[in-house]
């Protein structure tokens, strides 16, 4: 009789241990969970934010003077008709570009991610059209 009451001890402990693993391992998926619902939405809110940008940028022949954001600093570069808006962070480090030719009216290049830059004699060109400099 003994030898039951002492195996109850150490089998509580047990049982109390593998309750507070799986306590801690649900929290911590519906913080998790919780935390990436919330990224993705800040990520769509921004993508949604540049398109609203694009437009405006197309419709007022590449100016973004009149154009505020509270997520992002906005920057063109140009070489004649074709021109190219820059959405960057406040970390300066860049998020977004299209690059539009005024004259034909065709978008040439959109990216949200995998930027496209070239390096030609010791010069960045974005999209491989303008010059960054």
């Amino acid at each position: 009789m003994r030898n039951r009451k002492g195996a109850a001890l150490p089998g509580a402990i047990l049982i109390c241990t593998f309750l507070m693993v799986v306590t801690f391992s649900v929290a911590y998926l519906v913080v998790h969970s919780a935390t990436i619902k919330q990224i993705e939405g800040i990520q769509g809110d921004q993508h949604l934010e540049f398109e609203s940008a694009y437009r405006h940028f197309k419709a007022n022949n590449g100016d973004m003077s009149a154009f505020s954001s509270d997520s992002f600093v906005y920057s063109t570069l140009a070489d004649g008709n074709v021109k190219a808006v820059i959405a960057k962070n406040k970390g300066a480090q860049m998020r977004f570009y299209a690059i539009h030719d005024f004259s034909s009216g065709k978008t040439l290049a959109y990216q949200t991610e995998d930027f496209y830059i070239t390096v030609k004699e010791g010069h960045s060109y974005l999209g491989g059209l303008l010059l960054m400099e």
